[in-house]
């Protein structure tokens, strides 16, 4: 039985844009594929705490954009 896959992230997707940033932006900073940071961003894989952690200080953008609504 395959688990469900999370919601994408629209709040980050919407902080990425306010700052003029774009996924191969995003891609270059956790030294991944834009691939990737795709199907992170629209809920197919996860990202890693050290990702968000690093996009946290690279781009000021808070954590709580990466929790469920419930969770903010």
């Amino acid at each position: 039985m395959r688990m469900p896959k999370h919601k994408p992230y629209v709040k980050l997707k919407e902080a990425l844009k306010r700052r003029g940033l774009s996924y191969q932006d995003l891609s270059r900073l956790l030294n991944v594929s834009i691939t990737t940071v795709c199907n992170k961003i629209n809920g197919k894989s996860d990202f890693l705490i050290s990702e968000i952690s690093r996009i946290e200080q690279a781009y000021s953008i808070p954590r709580s954009v990466f929790l469920p609504g419930e969770f903010r």
